[in-house]
């Protein structure tokens, strides 16, 4: 059985689509032709007071594009994927800490 809430989510999502913020075409949050150009993050020196640091791709294009949209624009479609995609780039480190950001 629907909820109130699942009837107006489908009902947005049929109007209003989520958009793919590199090509343009319907995706939820992005395509798989842009996904799969993602470009590796860049290999930087580790900040002071940090043991490391890892991100799951370079914040540019469409990464970029994603993640403002995220952060400024209330856009929370992409959470499951921004999550999925820092929990792929963390390497295992049992009884360590693991903060994860952006």
């Amino acid at each position: 059985m629907r909820t109130g809430g699942d009837v107006i989510t489908a009902v947005v999502g049929a109007l209003f689509p989520v958009r793919c913020p590199g090509c343009g075409r319907p995706a939820e949050p992005v395509c798989a032709a842009c996904a799969a150009g993602l470009r590796a993050p860049p290999a930087l020196a580790i900040p002071p007071g940090l043991d490391g640091w890892v991100a799951a791709f370079a914040y540019q294009g469409v990464a970029r594009e994603v993640v403002a949209r995220v952060k400024y624009r209330n856009e929370r479609t992409a959470v499951p994927w921004l999550a999925d995609a820092m929990a792929r780039a963390l390497p295992e480190h049992p009884g360590r800490e693991t903060v994860v950001t952006w």
